[in-house]
């Protein structure tokens, strides 16, 4: 597999920011740079927010993803509801319509999948009253759990990521058709969760939202000039919540009765280790931890935006309502 996060060593300075901000401890000093340890790494892109030299770099994916819109007739782009966070000066639609301007045939909203998610999770924990579940549409903490916490993986749900999931939905509904997908949002660790065996196939690429903006550039696309265009997906709305922390746990709340000292919602590694820590000590007594290895989606590595945290937050909010039928 690809290494998805690796270090200019012409840009770093030793400084140790991100030997001390990994959780995973997949970063060490080796003849006076910074090297990671892929073995180790869950590519939660904390190094990269962390780095004041800007050292790190991340696999690079425009060119596979020109290539693919140049090479093929039907490329379907799969974006993260985030999204409006990222481009947040423009009207959402207008982001549809410089993607198909670009060349993609269709968009769809992840929420799609997020909201299958919801519905197949909910199910699956109706009736088992004593178990405790770890939510899983989080890439990098599913690493960590697989990584370095492998006996802990009898409490992660076993259902895909939204991500996954609206790719499968795609290719069941394009079936027989030749179709490539490819996802956009602000999660580094995406970029090694398409790459994984079990899900072969389902993504071809998977870009960033500042990789976006660089191919809109590349391709000479005007966002403001851009036709105001509609998701080619099926309506949904709950799942925009999912980029949200604890956006998974909003939606489960009103499909299944949780009572509050049943649920944990957690967006920090640091969080993570401990709450790993207190379940193996048989010191956590919850039912439904909502897991997250940073902030959420909105709050992710290569999220590419000037609003602040809360602004984001009232900005999903704001898209979600906006769509509302």
């Amino acid at each position: 597999m690809q290494d998805i996060i690796s270090i200019s060593q012409n840009k770093c300075k030793q400084c140790y920011s991100c030997v001390r901000n990994c959780s995973a401890k997949a970063v060490q000093i080796e003849s006076g740079q910074a090297k990671i340890i892929h073995s180790r790494c869950i590519n939660c892109g904390k190094c990269i927010k962390s780095c004041p030299q800007e050292a790190k770099i991340v696999l690079d994916s425009k060119g596979k993803t020109l290539n693919i819109l140049k090479e093929n007739d039907t490329v379907i782009a799969c974006i993260a509801p985030s999204f409006v966070v990222s481009f947040h000066k423009y009207n959402y639609k207008k982001i549809i319509g410089a993607l198909k301007e670009v060349g993609f045939s269709e968009v769809w909203e992840v929420a799609v999948g997020a909201e299958y998610v919801i519905e197949a999770i909910s199910q699956y924990i109706k009736n088992k009253e004593n178990n405790l579940f770890l939510s899983s549409p989080c890439p990098a903490f599913i690493s960590l759990i697989e990584k370095h916490y492998p006996e802990m993986i009898k409490y992660l749900l076993p259902f895909v990521s939204p991500m996954i999931a609206t790719g499968k939905i795609i290719r069941e509904m394009h079936k027989g058709k030749d179709v490539k997908i490819v996802f956009i949002g602000p999660c580094v660790a995406k970029k090694c969760e398409a790459l994984e065996p079990q899900f072969n196939g389902i993504i071809d690429s998977v870009l960033t939202f500042d990789e976006l903006k660089d191919i809109f550039k590349i391709k000479g696309v005007n966002i403001e000039k851009a036709k105001e265009m509609d998701f080619d997906s099926i309506y949904c709305n709950e799942g925009k919540l999912f980029p949200l922390s604890g956006g998974l746990l909003r939606n489960l709340k009103s499909l299944y009765n949780l009572n509050e000292s049943e649920y944990v919602v957690i967006d920090n590694d640091k969080d993570c280790i401990e709450l790993i820590n207190a379940i193996k000590d048989g010191k956590f007594k919850g039912k439904f931890v909502d897991v997250l290895m940073c902030r959420g989606c909105i709050d992710g590595p290569k999220i590419d935006s000037s609003l602040n945290y809360y602004e984001r937050i009232n900005k999903i909010y704001e898209y979600k309502n906006s769509t509302k039928k």
